[in-house]
């Protein structure tokens, strides 16, 4: 690229950042093209509106692609950074490249480091190499140093040495220990020195030094190994050995002669030889060309040629500058600025050289030269293409910032552009700037005006008759004068009418409203405020954080709290910094991931209940019994150091890159409005429309969407499963399940089921109370109609028993279950019904049919039957001979190689197919004899005659050739983006935009169009000529249709809009910002007919209960009037003031209460009827007051009536002051009961994530040795609501009458559960029945018998084979 077109696009790339201009377009991006001009091409984080490149959301250490402004489709985090949502969050360590939570959510961890920061990844961890050359993984220790370094890990020290180093890895380089632990030290030694022994004396030498004592002395010159200072065994790598064991280096122009051991000048082979091997020369002199080893003239090379032949033609301009083509024995250089020479051709007609394509920002002219696009007329178009039916031959598909493209021309935004898009006249007149057929994100349109409203309510902004913003509802803080427009109110006022203070109707958190002005609440003794809400400045009812109230005062906690309960020393949660530890707060020293400054967490930490919830980079997370300052004590939820290689310890394996993920929630209460009108079924815009399979004549959405008559709408979210079919936003009509689960049905719901290994088919046993396999994968037999167990070996299975009754062949009944591998405990999670011993055990390698482990009767092919000894029953022969003991036994030897049928080792008898005797083989082998192939896959040979190859159909877009491949039978429907129909033998091409076409009737050229492109339709001039596409013009159009494909129409109609559009009465409306609107009532898309899914109706508007003025609404309807909402009822803790449409709040403690006083809308003007839990009502005051701790309900501040989960009650007395007192406070229970008896030991029922077994509470997530993940080893599907056991279980299990979910197949007990029908109130037994004569698919399954062994006349059988094969 010349210097000046490398200036030009700095240049262009210089408008992106526009200063002092607002809502300038921008993002442009100039790049070589590669294999086709594109027609426009915004930088990455933008999109191309038609116009303009508009921007897509910036998100802080990532990138957003998407199709809207401020949109994110797909968001790609930088190195360094790991995704939450929509937030790229940075990682606490800048050696980390990509990183994230861990697997269990508790720790941040790495995925990879960063090349070249010399760390390595240990426990999700970069550990900082230090000299250390490789590591162990699994505990963090050293197994190899750096040159120079011995390792302190693994060095024997006598007793009369002693290292006295301080570490430099201790718990004070928190909490970057990582980067100091330090296993290698210097030997101290020259640096010649390779390793050294722990006394720092030298053990071994770097190349080119040999060790003399321990001292490293230099060998000779270009020596790599030697054993002293005259000689070398080894050179270094350029150097070659003499015959006199030193070292000689050859130069450029040499080559040396392996003969001889010397250099040997190149100009021996050939004069104007400038490098070359032993014989051959490979670089020649200028003017000169290697060919064939020698120099051949070569005029121009390499200045104007870039190889010659034999003969001095030049064959070749690949490395000529500027580019260039081959044409008659010469270098022709191509057009400038062409894109490569496959785009030049030489035209013989006027002997130039023509470009087909040229690089980015020119175009191809007239003459088969480049021109750039803004030479062209458009001073101001940057790409653009030639098209001789236009006006001045130039189509500009693109502008330079800050410019529109639009009729085919480039137009100067606005100094203050409010445009997204310009309106473009109908009649070619010229263009204005102010007219806007689009806004610039963040105005309202009004015709061809934007405009916007400052501090107004969305929705509430519109032009008054004099064309002025006005706004009729403002945002907090504001009111809408008489001008409507948005005024401040009085201070600290977030609600009111005017400017006054009697204007004011609310005053902000902290402050009440007084006399003249909203007052602030009280305030501690250095001034501050700490009242949060409060009716006069001496009554404080809420405080802020950190602080409690006491008799309407605010007074502090504890340091360190956030909140706590009186008399402050209990906290309840923390402040930044620190995290919760037995009802006090614990600064985190770093190790806990407690300060998150951008709440991207926020979720996950509000769940603290004690200790930390997420460790910081580094850490892990751990509870028990810590030792610290020399007393223990036990501590929940606390962080630890990951590696310490002291102790071998390492706490987690390296974790898989888990940073890919949505940035859109899967499940949501009410999923956000960018969620809707997304998923069309094809491509959104049209200039993207490619050839598709289908032609689409109807409405069509995405799998998972459903169609409104106006828009695409999501389908339901479904659990494992994914909703691929439905008609409305509340029921699935088809569900299908991810990768490992089965859709079942139970109590007449579709789940998508975990389905065992080995099963196909899953259902749920109303029977069994539990999940059931129905149908088994090959190599599985179903036992019991319930699971799949594995038969490899078995040929039958008894599916009564689960036991085999006939093994395959290769195997043999294994009575006393002989082991020929010690078995493990398992250390996956492996369901007890994949871990059965075998019944059927492999016979010894070669033999086809045994009756025991060592004794067979018949071989496979490849092997040969012969008698022999065995001493011991480890099945190792101890001579290969015939002779007779009592420990006759058979064996299998195998043939000669590649033999089918041998009499000895040495004798083939016959060879496998296609193989034939080797000749030249002592033993007897065979071979692939010449004309075959040898073809090898596993431990199967074959020999395959060798085929001729057949030229292949080369014809362009052809898909069927004649027998020659010379001619044409059929084409491809679309080949390289455009269709074809076959004209004689070859394959033309259709109109443009066209599907599928023929050709004309009695035309030998012309095609006409069967089938348009999806976004195009048919148009015809007359009835002789051909039929062509027209695209679908209408403004957000998809799909649409004239009267030659739809007779009904007399128009082009459309049938489908782009997303983010509605249909309504053939119009596309575009969907607002804020979308609110299920279907629409007018060409207006905040004109509602009907409201997505969290949004009321009331005339044409949706809006959600909650507004911004009552907050607190559950409920409420479209007042009489239909201009607003009117407010039916509140969420708990509020009650509803009709008059005023508000939701006024109880007071605190209470949830339910009523209105005493509805003018002044304040705590006050309550009356309690119901409490919280934790509290009590005083029916004097009407308010609630808080109960006894662990209290859920209570009579008095000192006795409980019922209490939380995890206690009991009991009743207590004590004397005070000479008076006896009753308490009745509550006590823990065993842990992780919910409820229990009187004195606490014995569970009633269980908390969350627990069930009840045998009068305790057994975790359901358990880990199990060398896995890190959790499993289900209650084995239950789903739990009882009381959580009291198990609702129904997993696959291979059966429910019993304690709700415990018990093994289902036990083949060595004669054990299979039946099938007898179970109660769901009273589970029992189903394997005890003792009716075992019923068929199984009524009751229970018959216990099976053990197989019977051989027969006598099988065994006799056996013998006489025996004696006749000797």
């Amino acid at each position: 690229m010349k210097v000046e077109t490398f200036l030009y696009i700095l240049l262009i790339l210089g408008y992106f950042g526009v200063s002092g201009q607002a809502n300038q377009p921008a993002g442009v991006q100039s790049t070589p093209q590669t294999d086709s001009q594109p027609a426009y091409l915004c930088s990455t984080g933008y999109f191309f509106n038609d116009q303009i490149c508009m921007s897509c959301m910036i998100v802080a250490g990532g990138l957003c692609t998407c199709k809207t402004y401020n949109g994110c489709d797909t968001l790609t985090c930088n190195d360094g950074y790991y995704q939450v949502g929509q937030s790229c969050i940075t990682i606490p360590d800048s050696n980390c490249a990509k990183g994230g939570l861990s697997a269990d959510g508790t720790s941040i961890v790495c995925y990879s480091c960063k090349a070249g920061t010399s760390t390595t990844l240990i426990g999700g961890i970069c550990v900082s190499n230090n000299n250390c050359q490789t590591f162990d993984v699994n505990t963090g220790i050293c197994t190899k140093c750096t040159d120079g370094f011995y390792n302190v890990m693994a060095e024997y020290t006598p007793s009369e040495y002693f290292d006295t180093t301080a570490s430099t890895w201790t718990s004070t380089n928190y909490p970057l220990y990582f980067q100091n632990i330090n296993q290698c030290k210097s030997c101290n030694a020259a640096a010649s020195c390779k390793t050294c022994n722990f006394l720092t004396q030298c053990t071994e030498c770097i190349d080119s030094y040999y060790l003399t004592g321990i001292t490293c002395t230099p060998c000779i010159s270009g020596c790599q190994k030697c054993s002293d200072t005259t000689s070398c065994s080894v050179c270094l790598t350029s150097y070659q050995l003499t015959n006199t064991n030193t070292c000689q280096q050859c130069n450029g122009s040499q080559y040396w002669d392996t003969q001889n051991k010397n250099c040997v000048d190149c100009t021996t082979i050939d004069p104007n030889c400038t490098a070359c091997t032993s014989n051959a020369c490979t670089t020649c002199g200028a003017g000169n060309y290697a060919v064939n080893g020698v120099c051949k003239t070569c005029t121009g090379y390499p200045s104007t040629c870039s190889a010659c032949d034999a003969n001095s033609n030049c064959t070749s301009c690949s490395s000529v500058s500027p580019i260039s083509i081959l044409q008659n024995g010469a270098c022709k250089s191509c057009p400038t600025n062409c894109q490569s020479t496959s785009n030049c051709s030489y035209n013989t007609q006027n002997n130039t050289t023509v470009c087909s394509l040229c690089q980015d920002l020119y175009y191809v002219t007239s003459s088969g030269q480049c021109a750039r696009c803004d030479s062209a007329g458009e001073s101001n178009g940057l790409r653009c293409h030639y098209d001789a039916t236009v006006a001045g031959n130039i189509v500009y598909t693109q502008c330079k910032p800050p410019y529109f493209l639009a009729n085919n021309k480039c137009t100067q935004a606005q100094s203050t552009n409010t445009c997204a898009k310009l309106q473009v006249p109908t009649d070619q007149t010229a263009i204005n700037n102010q007219n806007c057929a689009e806004c610039w994100p963040g105005y309202i349109q009004s015709g061809a005006t934007c405009f916007q409203c400052t501090n107004c309510q969305s929705g509430s902004c519109s032009l008054n008759t004099s064309n002025q913003p006005s706004c009729t509802l403002c945002v907090d803080g504001y009111y809408s004068d008489s001008n409507q427009k948005c005024q401040s109110c009085i201070s600290n006022c977030t609600s009111c009418s005017g400017p006054a203070i009697g204007d004011c109707t609310n005053c902000q958190a902290g402050y009440f409203k007084g006399t003249n002005s909203c007052s602030a609440c009280t305030v501690d003794s250095n001034n501050h405020a700490t009242c949060l809400v409060c009716q006069d400045a001496t009554n404080c009812s809420s405080c802020i954080n950190g602080y409690y109230v006491s008799n309407g005062l605010c007074l502090a906690c504890q340091y360190g709290c956030s909140q706590c309960t009186s008399p402050g020393n209990v906290c309840t949660s923390c402040i930044s910094g620190y995290y919760l530890q037995n009802g006090g707060c614990v600064q985190d020293n770093g190790n806990c991931y407690s300060t998150d400054k951008v709440n991207v967490l926020t979720t996950i930490q509000a769940n603290q209940t004690n200790g930390c919830q997420i460790c910081n980079y580094g850490f892990y997370l751990t509870s028990g019994w810590l030792t610290q300052s020399t007393s223990s004590q036990i501590q929940d939820f606390v962080c630890m150091q990951c590696v310490y290689p002291q102790t071998a310890f390492v706490c987690r394996t390296n974790p898989q890159d888990v940073s890919v993920q949505s940035v859109q929630s899967t499940v949501t209460t009410l999923p956000s409005s960018s969620q809707y009108f997304t998923k069309g079924s094809v491509v959104t815009t049209i200039s993207n429309f490619g050839l598709l399979d289908t032609r689409y004549t109807q409405a069509t959405c995405a799998p998972g969407y459903f169609w409104t008559n106006q828009s695409c709408m999501p389908c339901m979210s479904i659990t494992n499963g994914t909703c691929t079919q439905c008609t409305n936003l509340t029921a699935c009509q088809q569900i299908t399940c991810s990768a490992n689960y089965f859709l079942t049905t139970i109590n007449n719901n579709q789940l998508c089921a975990p389905i065992p290994a080995g099963c196909s088919e899953l259902t749920y046993s109303t029977t069994l109370l539990a999940l059931a396999c129905t149908k088994c994968n090959t190599g599985y037999t179903l036992v019991g109609s319930s699971i799949c167990v594995s038969n490899t070996g078995c040929q039958t299975v008894n599916p009564s028993t689960g036991i085999c009754t006939q093994c395959s062949d290769g195997f043999y009944f294994n009575w006393d279950f002989v082991l020929n591998a010690q078995q493990n405990a398992p250390t996956t999670n492996t369901k007890y019904y994949s871990t059965f011993n075998q019944f059927c055990s492999p016979c010894q390698a070669g033999c086809q049919t045994c009756p025991s482990q060592y004794t067979c009767t018949l071989c496979l092919p490849g092997y040969f039957w012969y008698q022999s000894t065995v001493t011991t029953n480890t099945g190792a022969f101890i001579k290969y001979s015939s002779s007779l003991t009592s420990n006759m036994s058979g064996q299998c030897v195998a043939c000669p190689k590649y033999c089918q049928t041998c009499t000895s080792a040495t004798t083939c008898s016959t060879c496998y197919t296609n193989f034939q005797p080797d000749p030249n083989s002592t033993v007897g082998a065979c071979m692939c004899p010449s004309g075959y192939n040898l073809i090898t896959s596993g431990t199967s040979v074959t020999c395959i005659q060798q085929t001729q190859t057949t030229a292949t159909c080369n014809i362009t877009a052809c898909s069927q050739c004649n027998a020659d491949n010379t001619q044409c039978l059929a084409c491809l429907a679309q080949y390289q983006g455009k269709s074809y129909t076959l004209l004689g033998s070859t394959c033309v091409t259709c109109s443009q935009n066209c599907s599928q076409c023929t050709l004309m009737t009695g035309s030998t050229s012309q095609t006409t169009c069967q089938v348009c492109q999806n976004g195009y339709y048919k148009t015809q001039s007359a009835n002789d000529q051909p039929v062509l596409c027209s695209i679908c013009s209408q403004t957000g159009a998809l799909l649409c249709q004239g009267p030659l494909e739809n007779a009904t129409f007399t128009q082009v109609t459309v049938i489908q809009c782009q997303n983010n559009y509605y249909l309504y009465n053939g119009a596309c409306v575009p969907v607002p910002t804020t979308a609110t609107c299920y279907t629409i009532s007018a060409a207006n898309g905040s004109n509602c007919q009907q409201c997505l899914p969290g949004y009321t109706l009331f005339g044409s508007t949706c809006q959600t209960c909650a507004t911004s003025k009552n907050q607190n609404c559950l409920t409420c309807t479209a007042n009489a009037d239909n201009t607003g909402l009117q407010c039916t009822s509140c969420q708990n803790g509020y009650v509803i003031d009709s008059a005023n449409n508000a939701c006024v709040a109880c007071a605190s403690g209470c949830t339910k209460c009523t209105l005493i006083a509805a003018t002044q809308n304040t705590a006050q003007s309550t009356s309690c009827s119901t409490c919280n839990d934790g509290n009590y009502l005083d029916n004097t005051t009407g308010r609630c007051f808080a109960c006894p701790y662990d209290c859920k309900t209570c009579d008095t501040k000192y006795t409980c009536t019922t209490c939380k989960d995890g206690f009991y009650l009991k009743q207590s007395q004590t004397t005070f002051n000479g008076k006896q007192q009753t308490f009745k406070p509550c006590y823990p229970c065993q842990s992780n009961c919910a409820t229990c008896s009187a004195n606490g030991n014995v569970c009633l029922t269980c908390s969350s994530g627990y069930i009840l077994q045998n009068g305790g509470c057994v975790n359901l997530q358990q880990t199990i040795v060398n896995d890190a993940n959790k499993y289900n080893y209650a084995n239950c599907y789903q739990l009882d609501t009381t959580n009291t056991g198990c609702l129904n279980c997993l696959a291979g299990f059966y429910l019993d009458a304690s709700k415990v979910c018990q093994e289902c197949v036990s083949p060595y007990n004669n054990f299979v559960c039946g099938l007898k029908p179970v109660s769901p109130t009273n589970p029992v037994d189903p394997g005890n029945n003792n009716n075992n004569n019923q068929p199984p698919t009524d009751t229970t399954i018959q216990i099976g018998q053990n197989p019977a062994p051989p027969s006598s006349y099988s065994i006799i059988l056996g013998m006489l084979i025996i004696i006749v094969l000797q």
